[in-house]
């Protein structure tokens, strides 16, 4: 899908944590590949700022297609979470109508799958198969997360991640360092 020759056509650049790529609303139309690094996509509330985090993406992982292709405004902001590297295209690159289907379908199953988090109810349900979801085979997370980055992915208040997540603790289901999760044992379906 991505090679060198691609890459080249591109323009490479540095970003520093937390430094916004773009906001909610540009018009802008580049597409963009993670070569290194995290960057989160995320909406703020109008009524109060908040922000929700659609997505955590990382190398190998491409973002900015639909104002790429609609020439729309962006629906949300691009933001890293770590010092990243990130190769910027635009229009003039020929990108290939294969790997545009191949970043639209992993976008539409992500999608579905986040909708599915969501619809579960309670937020104890949620958190549980947000936890599950990001976890590798022997249950560590490998993004840093915060219990701000939690509430903002499963639409719940900062104050019942960390009720909650402390109770896992306690139980010694799941153990954090510095934002690092680790699920120890299977999470309980209710709490």
């Amino acid at each position: 899908m991505v090679n060198q020759s691609m890459l080249d056509q591109g323009l490479e650049r540095k970003f520093k944590n937390k430094t916004i790529i773009y906001n909610e609303d540009d018009n802008t139309d580049h597409i963009y590949y993670i070569k290194s690094g995290c960057v989160k996509m995320v909406r703020h509330r109008l009524e109060d700022g908040k922000e929700t985090i659609f997505e955590l993406l990382g190398p190998g992982d491409w973002f900015g297609e639909m104002s790429y292709m609609s020439r729309k405004p962006r629906t949300e902001s691009a933001i890293t979470r770590v010092d990243s590297v990130v190769v910027r295209f635009n229009k003039e690159v020929s990108i290939s109508d294969e790997t545009l289907m191949e970043i639209l379908v992993k976008r539409i199953d992500i999608s579905l799958n986040k909708n599915e988090l969501l619809m579960s109810g309670k937020v104890y349900t949620r958190l549980i198969n947000f936890l599950n979801s990001m976890a590798d085979e022997e249950g560590c997370i490998k993004d840093k997360l915060t219990h701000s980055d939690i509430s903002g992915f499963i639409g719940s208040s900062r104050e019942m991640i960390s009720l909650i997540v402390k109770q896992l603790h306690i139980g010694k289901f799941v153990t954090s360092k510095r934002g690092y999760y680790k699920i120890l044992k299977t999470l309980p379906k209710n709490y």
